[in-house]
Formats: C-alpha cells, structure tokens, sequence
C-alpha cells in the first residue's frame, strides 16, 4: 500500500510544484522565469476561487422580488392568496361602482310599543268611543289621548304641560291620575314630554280601561317589562324617537357577494425571496469565463512587466550591494603585510576578484545608460496609426533588439578587456 501511496504522492507534489498556466513562448529555461511564471499560476488560481467564493455568496444573500399574476381568481382561491400575501396582494375590480345592497344587509328591531295594541286603530277606536258624553276637557285622558295619536293641533299657543287623568263631570275631581303621561298646547309636544311606565304595568292599564266606557270589547295587555330593551320603562317618548325607538341593529357583511360584484381579472402579489441553486450555479458559470479571461491578462502583463524588470535591472541586487564596494574590499583586505596566505585562500584573491566584480557593474551600468540614451533618441516612423495589437508587438521587438544590441556591445567590451588584459600579460612574460 505504501509502495503505491509514496509514488503518488510524489507525482503529486512534483505536479503542483511545476503545475504553470503562463509558459513563456518559447518555453523559457531560465529559473527566475519558471519560478515567477509558478507563483502567478497560484496567484491566478487563489484570485479565482476567491472570486467564486465571493460571488457565490453575494449571490446566495441577496434577496429578489418576485411578482405573480392570478388570471380571475375563484373566491377560495383569493381567499387563500389573502392568508398568504395580505401585505401585497392586488385585485382591480372589473365592476367599480357596487350596491350597497349587492353585500350589505340591514334589519333592525323597534320599541316594542310600535308593535304593541297601543298604536294600533283597535285602540285608538276604543278610546273614541269611550267619552262621547263627557263634557270636553283639556286634562282628561279620553279627549286628548286619541288626539296624541292623530298628531293634532290642539288649538293653543302656550307650551305648558301637565299631567293627564281621569276626572268626574261636572266638579273635576280627579279620579285616576296616569303617571307619565302629559298634555299641552301641542299634542306632538305632550307627547314627546311623555313616558310608557304606566302601560308597563297591567294594573294601571286595567285601571285605566275601569273609566273607559266603551261597548267595545278589547282585550289589551301591558308592555312586557321582561323583554330585552336598552330602554328603561320612564324613558320619554323624544328619547326613543331620538334612537328612531330602534332596540337593535342587525347588520350583515356578505362579502363573499362583494367579491363577486367586483369580478376582479387577475389578481397580483408579490414576495421575497433568494435565488435557488441552479441560479447560483448558472450565473457562477457565466461569470468565470469572463473572470477567467480577465485574470489570466491581468496576470500575465504582471508576469511580463517581472520579467521585464528583470532583464532591465539584472544586476541590480549584487551591483547595489556591499559586495562591491570598498567598505567590503578594504574588510576582507585587511590582513597583515607579513602573513603569508596561499594563492586560493580567499583573503588572498577575495579583494582582487571583488574589485573585478565591481568593475563589472560599472561597466554594465555605462553599457546601458549609454545604449538607453541611443535607444530613447531613435525614432518611430508610421505614416498611419498602428493598431494596439500591431503597436504592443513592434515596441516588444524595439525592446528585445535593444536587449540584444546593449547584451553584444557589453560582452565586446568585456573580450576586448581580457584580450588586452591577456597580451599585457604575456608582454610582461616576454
């Protein structure tokens, strides 16, 4: 098992290690290359799933409205859209203009009064006939009672009330006095002063027919004290009419009638929510072709502009070092004049080949600032513009033949110094 594992694991390591999406064209040999082309290929990949990662979380957290049409919902099924989308749930009614009575029904319940014997002409006939023989007076019961119930005038002006009775003719004496009840200059306005307690009690009522003398038979019956009223027994007359002698109001609410008088078409709501997988996965999909074509430009003009520096600056690092100045020359050459070092001891050539060393930089120096003072005065000649693509590739060529030319007049400078180094040499020999 291990013999199997280590192989591969190996074969693995050695992959990611040299794994390189930016090869130079041709391939380059060149170490510092390879190595600057291997970190821009981890450098993409990072940028890349970073880039996923960051997407595919702004997309998971963002929220969308989504609006849905209901072509001429039935009333269950606007029912059920209401429990779920009340806040934004729309039906235009085809109908604007609606009845009340396509879904309002109203009943109400009057004062039992107004279905009771007391306003009926049963009644009202029955008092008539009771005081034919009685000599007119105001304050009795038996002229003005039927008069309250015709709404007459009763002929004067002032508005002074007082209570009714039953008299004796001709001294007046008072025979029977009904409480609540009222007479004035107007019938309509004794009337509203007015109050039915005595007709709640049957013995005032039985009491009262006693001086009724009438012919007629009638059975009449007090109001019923036991019925449900919000009314009190001595509540005037203008109370009731003020609450229009309404016990209750029943009102009933159709809107299910509503809703079909309105006839909406459609109805539309709206709701909240995140987009689901294949969403993600989709528009994750259609951005990495563009993030990838956008990192690998991007990466790659880093790695030409590295190498670029690279080439221009080669000998920057050991040129600017210590290691050729006369502080480390003098350092390593600071020996005694009477020691006696061999020849490839290093405190013997040390100072010697750093000095060589340093001449080099400053003759690779020179050799460039001269070649760039060359270069920069050379022109460029195009009698039309030149495309970027065609322009990028030109100036790459001017740089590489510079490269060249500033490369070959440095190594001629450093073979015309060790011929001349060599023939001194062997002159001095000679």
């Amino acid at each position: 098992m291990l013999g199997f594992v280590r192989p591969l694991l190996r074969k693995t390591t050695n992959f990611y290690q040299n794994f390189n999406l930016f090869p130079s064209i041709p391939p380059s040999t060149n170490l510092f290359d390879l190595r600057i082309q291997r970190i821009a290929t981890r450098l993409y990949i990072l940028c890349l799933l970073l880039s996923t990662t960051t997407i595919i979380i702004y997309i998971s957290l963002v929220k969308i409205t989504n609006t849905v049409n209901v072509n001429k919902p039935s009333f269950k099924e606007y029912l059920r859209l209401h429990s779920i989308h009340s806040e934004t749930l729309i039906c235009p009614c085809t109908t604007i203009s609606i009845d009340y009575k396509a879904f309002l029904h109203v009943e109400h319940t009057l004062h039992q009064v107004c279905t009771s014997i007391y306003v009926t002409n049963d009644w009202i006939n029955y008092l008539s006939l009771s005081f034919d023989d009685i000599p007119y007076d105001p304050p009795d019961f038996r002229w003005t009672v039927p008069l309250s119930y015709d709404a007459c005038d009763c002929g004067y002006s002032d508005k002074c009330s007082m209570q009714l009775g039953i008299y004796s003719y001709p001294n007046l004496t008072t025979l029977f006095s009904i409480a609540g009840f009222y007479t004035g200059c107007f019938v309509m306005e004794s009337l509203l002063q007015s109050t039915l307690e005595c007709f709640y009690n049957q013995t005032c009522v039985d009491e009262l027919r006693s001086y009724l003398a009438s012919n007629t038979s009638l059975t009449v019956n007090a109001l019923d004290s036991f019925l449900p009223s919000r009314f009190f027994e001595n509540t005037t007359i203008q109370k009731l009419v003020d609450e229009l002698m309404v016990e209750q109001w029943n009102l009933s609410i159709t809107f299910e009638s509503y809703y079909s008088a309105c006839q909406p078409i459609k109805c539309t709501y709206s709701y909240t929510t995140k987009h689901d997988i294949i969403y993600i996965m989709t528009t994750v999909f259609g951005l990495i072709g563009g993030m990838v074509t956008i990192l690998k430009l991007v990466i790659r003009l880093l790695v030409k502009l590295v190498s670029r520096n690279k080439r221009l600056c080669i000998a920057t690092t050991v040129c600017s070092s210590i290691f050729v100045t006369n502080v480390w020359i003098n350092y390593i050459d600071g020996r005694s004049s009477n020691d006696i070092l061999a020849v490839d001891d290093f405190r013997w050539t040390g100072p010697n080949t750093f000095r060589a060393l340093s001449g080099f930089c400053e003759l690779i120096n020179k050799t460039i600032s001269e070649n760039l003072i060359r270069f920069y005065s050379t022109q460029y000649v195009s009698a039309t513009t030149t495309s970027t693509q065609l322009f990028q590739s030109t100036a790459q060529y001017f740089f590489e033949q510079f490269i060249s030319s500033t490369t070959q007049n440095l190594l001629l400078s450093l073979q015309v110094i060790r011929d001349t180094t060599q023939a001194s040499s062997l002159w001095s020999v000679a």
